[in-house]
């Protein structure tokens, strides 16, 4: 924990660029430090990241950024009588104002050319208090990520998103480049880290928490530049990021123990072969030779009735003993078909055969069967320490080519080539596949890299979660499984039973039983029910009343629209269109084209009609004849798609696959915006949108959610 004593502010940076970077590409820091007057104004610092323009043309917009910013940042404060007593709020949205417009200006004049959806940034401004305590504000707008760690009750740290706090990210004025503003403060012990999105992926918040919990500034970001250092990958951008925290004015004499977990953490590890071979093979050699030197000693001091010993006999000794050196020295070289036992049957086999009256006492038999025995364990275990070196090497470069292949999705990605990014993401998931995880830590990195894998291909995707609030249950007697919005109230309906209740404050009432009930459907005057038996039913407050009417065909989908009923058919292609009071009826498509209607599932109409087939694809009709529309490639792809939703109020489709528990949100032009996942749900029932798209319900087990778009 730091002392409060003799602590200052510390703004320091990390900037690593491609030798050979792009050439349409460009990204800087900086940190303005003010003079005199100035140091009531704080220090100004950010990044600024400029995408898809001239690089010439990027540096030039950097510099009338920053300047501009700058000059009528300090301008106010330098002019002011009393400087101490600026709000730098408010000195703050004064020189984004100005910095808005001499940039809007040099762009309606053709002096730069700048697509706002290229710029990315961080801009802030903090000024300290107090000792421990600095007030900050900053504008941001796309891709550049903010983390705050802190420090809790419990006295432990922790690491937050403070981008997702903030109005800033998404609420942002399009006719302006810099708008809102976000305000805060950074106490002692907290850390403030703002960096490129590239930055974040490879050096996961987590990671970042756990550097900085336990290393001084300076040598986390050695470690953040050694680790980044190793990427080989392929993409041009920008590992940058700025810490802000604070930190002791002086050093102390003592070594720091942040240094030694820094080295834990850069080294390597290996396996080294003085630490995988037994001792006693170290010293093979000498143990060998003091053997050698007590056997000669001990052939000087033999009698001379053993040196009358017959040549017979010792050449049946020397026949025993010939086996164990031989069978020792083809084991060691790697001979095929001898092992450890061979050694040990002509051991057994030589002593078996020696005269009460040996010449080599079994004490000394004993230890050099000891020695045969280490030195051959030796080589086992030098076998062993190379195929564990070796794995350790194979190992670290499938981590590293994962490493790689996210690097090069998220470079795609921010250059808005999806294809290209889910190219790279597949390709990091079939290496993943074959990631050991025999180990515990083997399964810590798998996990961590299969959950960056998922965060990036959701990113891709546009996969996000979402979890409905639970605003009412609902006492059906079956499993309700039909939903529809009618004016200001939701209408439930399951085979035999149908719901009505307010949107506010939801309660659900019995409007009416109908046998084998089949659809439900309505426009802004009245709702239609229809059962099994093709007769239609008219519903309008809490009254349910029989039409005499049937409909020509079983539909498999029906939509009221203008008071009329539209009627699709799969079986035979086509809509068929009902008059008003349902006694007439025509065949509404006058041309199908090449479409294929046979798996249609549901209709919806804003003044022209989507059909919906089961496999996702949407055939636009106008006027009877079908319209072209480009249907958006979709992954994870539709196998079983139940419904699509649309107004005249939205600009968007909706697109609910209950298999799934998806709702995806397609753009009117046809591009995929939104795919929303409700993983919390046991299962959907049923899904409706409102006429504005903001709002959504949904029925799980007779139980009614509420969900925000």
């Amino acid at each position: 924990m730091r002392n409060n004593t003799n602590l200052i502010l510390s703004i320091k940076d990390l900037h690593l660029d491609k030798e050979k970077g792009k050439n349409t590409y460009l990204c800087q820091n900086f940190k303005i430090y003010p003079e005199g007057k100035e140091l009531h104004g704080g220090y100004l610092f950010g990044i600024i990241e400029i995408t898809a323009t001239p690089k010439d043309e990027a540096q030039k917009i950097y510099q009338i950024i920053i300047n501009t910013f700058r000059e009528n940042y300090y301008k106010q404060i330098i002019s002011s009588p009393e400087p101490q007593k600026i709000n730098i709020e408010t000195i703050f949205e004064f020189a984004l104002n100005q910095t808005n417009q001499k940039i809007l200006e040099l762009i309606e004049i053709g002096q730069i050319k700048l697509i706002i959806d290229n710029l990315n940034y961080f801009i802030g401004a903090i000024k300290t208090s107090s000792e421990a305590l600095a007030d900050i504000i900053f504008t941001n707008k796309g891709s550049i990520k903010a983390f705050l760690i802190y420090r809790t009750k419990k006295n432990t740290n922790k690491i937050i998103d403070i981008l997702k706090f903030s109005s800033n990210s998404n609420n942002h004025d399009k006719i302006k480049i810099f708008s809102s503003i976000a305000a805060g403060e950074l106490k002692n012990h907290n850390t403030l880290i703002v960096c490129t999105e590239i930055f974040s992926n490879y050096i996961s918040p987590e990671k970042i928490l756990d550097i900085l919990s336990k290393n001084e500034t300076n040598e986390a970001i050695n470690y953040f530049k050694t680790q980044i250092k190793q990427v080989q990958s392929k993409n041009d951008l920008s590992y940058s990021a700025l810490f802000l925290r604070h930190e002791l004015n002086t050093l102390t004499s003592d070594s720091p123990l942040s240094q030694k977990s820094i080295n834990e953490l850069i080294q390597t590890s290996e396996t080294t072969e003085k630490l995988l071979t037994p001792a006693m093979a170290l010293n093979i050699k000498k143990h060998f030779n003091a053997i050698k030197n007590k056997l000669k000693s001990s052939n000087k001091s033999k009698t001379l009735k053993e040196a009358r010993v017959s040549s017979k006999e010792k050449q049946g000794q020397s026949d025993h003993k010939l086996p164990i050196w031989r069978n020792t020295y083809l084991f060691i070289t790697g001979h095929k078909g001898l092992s450890l036992a061979n050694i040990k049957s002509s051991i057994m086999k030589m002593m078996s055969s020696q005269k009460p009256k040996t010449k080599i006492p079994y004490i000394i038999l004993a230890v050099i069967v000891v020695l045969i025995v280490a030195f051959t364990s030796s080589i086992f275990w030098f076998r062993h320490s190379e195929k564990v070196k070796q794995e350790q090497i194979v190992y670290t470069q499938q981590i590293e080519n994962v490493k790689n292949l996210l690097s090069d999705a998220e470079a795609s990605y921010i250059y808005k080539n999806n294809a290209q990014s889910m190219e790279k993401i597949k390709q990091a998931q079939g290496e993943l596949a074959f990631l050991p995880r025999s180990t515990e830590s083997q399964q810590i990195n798998y996990e961590n890299l299969d959950q960056a894998v998922s965060e990036l291909y959701n990113k891709v995707l546009n996969i996000e979660k979402i979890v409905a609030q639970q605003i009412a249950t609902i006492p059906a007697e079956q499993t309700l499984n039909k939903l529809e919005l009618f004016n200001d109230s939701l209408l439930l309906a399951d085979t035999s039973e149908l719901f009505i209740g307010k949107i506010d404050n939801f309660e659900a009432v019995k409007s009416a039983s109908i046998s084998s009930l089949s659809l439900i459907t309505n426009d802004e005057t009245k709702a239609l029910v229809l059962d099994n038996n093709q007769s239609l039913y008219s519903f309008s407050g809490l009254t349910v009343e029989p039409l005499n009417q049937k409909l020509v065909a079983s539909p498999t989908a029906m939509k009221l629209y203008n008071g009329r009923l539209y009627a699709l058919q799969k079986n035979s292609q086509t809509i068929t269109r009902y008059t008003s009071n349902f006694t007439g009826n025509e065949a509404w498509i006058k041309n199908l084209g090449e479409e294929n209607l046979s798996t249609a599932v549901s209709i919806s109409i804003d003044g022209s009609i989507y059909v919906l087939s089961e496999n996702g694809h949407i055939t636009k009709f106008f006027a009877g004849t079908v319209e072209a529309f480009n249907n958006p490639v979709i992954e994870p792809e539709i196998n079983s798609a139940d419904k699509i939703i649309t107004s005249p109020e939205t600009n968007n489709l909706f697109i609910f696959e209950a298999e799934t528990k998806r709702l995806l949100v397609i753009s009117k032009t046809g591009d995929l915006t939104r795919q929303i996942v409700f993983d919390s749900m046991e299962k959907i029932d049923d899904l409706a949108v409102d006429n504005t798209g903001k709002n959504g319900f949904l029925i799980s087990n007779n139980a009614l959610y509420k969900f925000s778009l």
